[in-house]
C-alpha cells in the first residue's frame, strides 16, 4: 500500500473561523477518513479538499463527508501557489 499523497494545511484566520485545506490527487480510499478526522478535532472549521482532477471517486467522497470541493486541472510545479490563492479565498470566506 502507497502513502497517501493528502498533505492537509491548516490555516487560521484573524477571527474565530479556521479554514483546513487538503490538496489530493487520486485519495478515494483515505480522503473520507481525513475529512472526519478534522471534523472531529477542528469540528467549527471550514474544510476544503482541492482535487488536483482525480480519475477515481475523491471529489464525490469529499463531498460526501461534508467537505467543500473546487477542483484544479493543471498538474503543474505551481500547485503550491495555487494554494495559496485558495487558501486566501478560504480565509476572506471564514472572517
Amino acid at each position: 500500500m502507497t502513502q497517501p499523497q493528502t498533505q492537509p494545511v491548516a490555516v487560521r484566520s484573524t477571527g474565530s473561523g479556521v479554514a483546513v485545506i487538503i490538496p489530493c490527487l487520486n485519495e478515494a480510499q483515505t480522503i473520507g477518513q481525513v475529512i472526519d478526522d478534522f471534523r472531529r478535532e477542528l469540528p467549527e472549521s471550514q474544510i476544503w479538499v482541492i482535487d488536483n482532477d482525480s480519475t477515481d471517486a475523491t471529489a464525490t467522497v469529499a463531498l460526501e463527508h461534508g467537505a467543500q470541493v473546487l477542483t484544479e486541472s493543471l498538474l503543474v510545479a505551481g500547485a503550491a501557489g495555487i494554494l495559496g490563492v485558495i487558501a486566501r479565498y478560504a480565509l476572506d470566506r471564514a472572517r
